[in-house]
């Protein structure tokens, strides 16, 4: 499969400039909420899906 028909989720900065190398797209999970919505942590870090960083290199 050509890596442009790839999506990768990834947690690491390494990870991320690896696969935009590689011209794959990419999901930075550091930056979607860990907790269900409603939850404790949700209003904080709910925003964060806005600044999802999906891209191809």
């Amino acid at each position: 499969m050509p890596a442009a028909h790839c999506l990768v989720y990834e947690n690491a900065d390494e990870g991320v400039t690896a696969a935009r190398a590689a011209g794959m797209y990419v999901v930075d999970v550091r930056h979607l909420p860990t907790t269900p919505e409603g939850g404790p942590d949700s209003d904080a870090k709910g925003e964060k899906l806005l600044d999802w960083q999906v891209g191809s290199a």
